[in-house]
């Protein structure tokens, strides 16, 4: 059971109580983080691998409670009287120390500084919904343009995938369709193979065309409400990685799921390409490759051990914490071991946030971009607004919409096929046509397209021409052939409603 979320007011009035008793007390802790900055309050809360940290903002007037990972803190100063003046070494003391424990930009850091005056600009790219058809790399060469152009200081990867990936998403990665008997899911070995190819070549290509076309000193930081399935494999794919407090991550499984061939050696040769290929996008984030075949292989145990600031990973259950152990007796329902619902298959684990910052797999929490500023140790920021990022907001409902009138087509293909009619083949012949027309113009419909009705480009446009040549023999006094105008596996059974 979730417990009841307190109200901000009475968070800002408790934080204020803090506040009176740490200035009657006359102390206060002080943490010096690795990127420069040096914050002032109150260690509310520690663990092995993290303090739980409340910071008041004296320029901005916000209190935040930060989860810091103890991998980031160089030294914690405790119980300090708050006049006293703490230095550490490279950095100022007296008013520019007090700067950089308000979250000023002026950090010693290169990567938290902008010149003098400047306030610093983010570039949020939203990465919303099912990767290879929400997310695809066709729609953000406008966006890499307009980054070499504006040159913001930071972009940020605004990762939402939903709470799981759409259902008819999910069976087309692992090469499904429905039967003609009902709902009843099929296994098609030779689409699954080529279904995962597609999906992690369209992740590779994301990623390398971010990795490689922004610019070196731009600042790229993951900001995660959910990452689930290959979505979190975008959010491995960069180094700095923060989470929204309701945020899931992982269920990597659904590719391992993906590659279960009867075949022995095909099954292990289709992991082989498939998991490495992974494995070479989340390098880009510094991940561990055990902890990344701990959430791709779910027959994997992992446990995890830290070291000074490092998280160290392993496939067996040897290390100080044994994961699928800790489920239960630390975080209960905030990391689960995921199971397909429909197929029973284990689909793999699932962190929330909490989890996350505790197993530094990421860098911290923030529930609003003020949040994430402050995480960073930004005090000011402005945030960029383009017409190319409105019109990567806007791709999910236009080529959705697209989708729906795609599938209205193929309802009325049906219906008019089956009639048999000279006129009706001729209706037939129209619906059939728009359908083509909109698979030719976005790949997200021809991808979603194929999901629905089994076919792809190809295979519509030759359906295309056995119908005219079906309307052809009609029209010249013949029988109509019955059938010549279908084709496609998956097509009798009918569409699935996205």
């Amino acid at each position: 059971m979730n417990s009841p979320r307190i109200p901000h007011s009475l968070i800002a009035l408790a934080f204020a109580l803090l506040l009176a008793g740490m200035a009657w007390a006359g102390t206060q802790d002080i943490v010096h983080m690795d990127d420069g900055r040096v914050l002032h309050g109150q260690i509310i809360k520690e663990t092995d691998n993290a303090i739980v940290f409340d910071y008041l903002n004296p320029d901005l007037g916000i209190s935040v409670t930060m989860t810091l990972p103890k991998s980031k803190i160089l030294r914690v100063e405790r119980d300090v009287e708050t006049g006293e003046t703490s230095t550490t070494p490279g950095q100022p003391s007296g008013d520019d120390d007090r700067d950089e424990a308000s979250g000023s930009a002026g950090t010693s850091g290169d990567e938290a500084s902008t010149p003098s005056g400047q306030v610093t600009s983010f570039y949020s790219i939203p990465l919303h919904g099912d990767v290879g058809t929400d997310i695809t790399h066709t729609i953000y060469d406008d966006i890499i343009d307009e980054i070499n152009t504006l040159r913001p200081d930071v972009v940020i990867y605004e990762i939402d995938s939903g709470k799981s990936i759409s259902h008819d998403m999910l069976s087309w990665w692992m090469g499904q369709q429905v039967s003609d008997e009902g709902n009843w899911w099929e296994s098609d070995p030779t689409d699954r193979q080529e279904h995962i190819f597609y999906l992690v070549s369209e992740m590779e290509k994301i990623v390398l065309m971010f990795q490689h076309k922004v610019p070196s000193n731009v600042r790229q930081v993951v900001w995660m409400k959910n990452a689930t399935g290959p979505a979190a494999i975008l959010a491995m794919s960069w180094e700095e990685m923060y989470m929204h407090p309701d945020a899931s991550f992982g269920t990597l499984g659904q590719l391992w799921a993906g590659t279960l061939f009867e075949d022995a050696d095909v099954r292990k040769k289709m992991q082989g390409a498939s998991f490495g290929a992974v494995k070479a996008l989340t390098q880009f984030g510094r991940h561990d490759d055990a902890f990344v075949m701990g959430l791709l292989d779910p027959t994997l145990p992992l446990s995890f051990s830290c070291r000074g600031r490092e998280a160290i990973w392993y496939n067996h259950s040897l290390g100080d914490i044994p994961v699928s152990a800790t489920q239960q007796e630390s975080f209960g329902d905030e990391f689960t071991n995921r199971r397909d619902p429909r197929s029973g298959l284990p689909v793999g684990l699932e962190f929330s946030a909490r989890p996350c910052e505790e197993f530094l797999i990421s860098d911290g929490t923030a529930e609003t971009l003020q949040d994430l500023a402050m995480l960073m140790g930004y005090r000011e920021y402005k945030v960029e607004e383009t017409e190319a990022l409105i019109g990567v907001a806007e791709y999910r409902e236009k080529w959705r919409a697209m989708l729906k009138r795609a599938y209205e087509a193929f309802e009325d293909y049906q219906k008019y096929m089956s009639r048999g009619t000279l006129s009706d083949l001729q209706k037939a012949k129209t619906a059939l046509t728009r359908i083509i027309g909109m698979v030719r113009t976005n790949a997200s419909v021809a991808m979603r397209v194929r999901t629905l009705t089994g076919a792809d480009l190809t295979q519509l446009e030759i359906m295309l021409e056995n119908l005219k040549a079906q309307i052809r023999q009609m029209a010249r006094g013949g029988g109509g052939g019955g059938g010549a105008g279908g084709g496609g596996r998956g097509g009798g059974g009918g569409p699935q409603r996205p």
